[in-house]
């Protein structure tokens, strides 16, 4: 899940890549297994968001991949 607080991103999801562009109010619910990855949109403005996952208690341990 992901709520984006400021800024915007385009996120790519799935195995075609489809876009999502997220700006400040938009909430965005991700399956789970599904392949996603986020570019911000700006070189000067960030992006704050608040994300979770549901029905796992540790990503880590759940084969999650975090790449910056």
């Amino acid at each position: 899940m992901w709520y984006c607080i400021s800024g915007t991103a385009i996120w790519y999801i799935g195995e075609k890549q489809e876009e999502f562009l997220t700006e400040p109010g938009d909430f965005m619910f991700i399956p789970r297994g599904e392949l996603h990855c986020t570019k911000v949109t700006s070189a000067i403005e960030p992006v704050e968001g608040v994300g979770g996952y549901g029905g796992c208690s540790n990503p880590y341990k759940n084969r999650k991949v975090f790449v910056r």
